[in-house]
């Protein structure tokens, strides 16, 4: 076992060469294979003392990776050790991201440092207003000034093509990752079960009454790929999904509220959870009719969990009434004043896993959705 300084050294360039990772937006085999200048003692250093903390498993996950043409300037351990120092550093980049990306906008960002007039723009701190960037259309990204911003990557160019097309007058607002400025325009880098089936015809006449709630659970589970289950199988297996959770409610105000939050399962690698989650509301009484019905809002967001937070939200659910707080939740998209009748259009453009959108769309719309 190396000396604690040793193993403080390794896990500091981990986050050190995570960080400019992020920053010259590189994955971390480029780095490690081509160390930009200045950078070369550091990957000799980290890699040698990875070297002395090779274990059976590294040399397990390594050697799969062994044909790739990869790092064959290392011999024997030190090649093992090089694959396991990129693994690292990419569960850190991937923690450092998720954090990153659901940070508070601060004035000392990147964006705003270039462009303070954006910060005094913000809807509630979180949101820019989508007619403030011009945007080109099938674009990831935004103008700003000679610059470009990339929009958050939840919001998918085919979402914000539909929703301006489908309501071109309405005010959108959306979030950019205000920590990087690019001057060219950056590049996009089970069987489904129904655990809890969802309440199917409430949403014809709005028929919540005040202070009653239900709520509806979608699960997947591990498929055997074939062309029926390819959906199913992408979506565990490659997208990490696990479920998708909705709970309405009418609270004693009369305010009709609808949540839809899609879970991942936790990375062993970062302990991180992230939930896609779709909320709206409408103060719309029982009795108005679904294609009649007007949202005072409809936003997105991104709920982060780490460590205990995701444990315990992996483990609730909506029906325990336990209302397990996010580490953090980011708003990124946000429209007032759309139809009820919008809320599949959305449903199949932000939610990840195409097979439980379809099959909740299914269950509570039918043939309508």
């Amino acid at each position: 076992m190396p000396p604690i300084d040793l193993t403080a050294d390794y896990f500091r360039y981990v986050n050190e060469i995570a960080n400019e990772c992020l920053k010259r937006a590189v994955p971390a085999v480029e780095f490690l294979e081509t160390p930009p200048s200045g950078w070369g003692e550091i990957v000799r250093q980290l890699v040698d003392i990875r070297s002395r903390l090779v274990t059976s498993d590294d040399a397990a996950n390594a050697a799969g990776m062994l044909s790739t043409g990869y790092f064959v300037t290392y011999i024997g351990a030190d090649r093992i050790a090089a694959f396991a120092a990129q693994a690292d550093i990419s569960a850190r980049c991937q923690q450092l991201f998720l954090q990153r990306r659901c940070s508070p906008y601060s004035r000392g960002d990147a964006l705003f440092h270039a462009y303070p007039h954006l910060f005094d723009t913000l809807l509630n701190d979180e949101l820019i207003p989508l007619s403030e960037v011009p945007r080109r259309r099938g674009a990831g990204h935004v103008a700003v000034g000679s610059h470009f911003a990339a929009i958050d990557g939840a919001v998918t160019p085919e979402l914000l093509d539909w929703v301006t097309d489908t309501f071109p007058t309405l005010p959108k607002w959306i979030r950019l990752d205000a920590h990087s400025l690019w001057d060219k325009c950056p590049m996009r880098t089970v069987r489904e079960a129904i655990i809890v089936p969802t309440r199917p015809e409430w949403w014809r006449d709005l028929s919540v009454i005040n202070r009653t709630n239900f709520h509806a659970r979608h699960d997947l589970f591990p498929v055997t790929p074939s062309p029926q289950t390819v959906l199913e199988f992408w979506d565990y297996e490659v997208r990490h999904i696990r479920r998708l959770e909705v709970n309405v409610a009418r609270d004693g105000r009369g305010t009709l509220s609808l949540l839809i939050e899609e879970l991942s399962h936790i990375d062993p690698a970062t302990q991180q959870l992230l939930g896609y989650c779709l909320h709206l509301d409408t103060v719309d009484p029982v009795g108005t009719s679904f294609a009649a019905s007007t949202l005072l809002h409809l936003d997105l967001a991104i709920n982060l969990y780490e460590c205990q937070r995701a444990a315990e939200r992996e483990a609730a659910t909506l029906r325990d009434g336990v209302n397990v707080e996010a580490t953090s939740r980011t708003h990124i998209f946000r429209i007032n004043n759309v139809p009820f009748t919008s809320l599949p259009g959305f449903c199949r453009r932000f939610f990840r896993a195409a097979s439980l959108a379809d099959e909740y769309l299914h269950a509570q719309f039918g043939a309508e959705a």
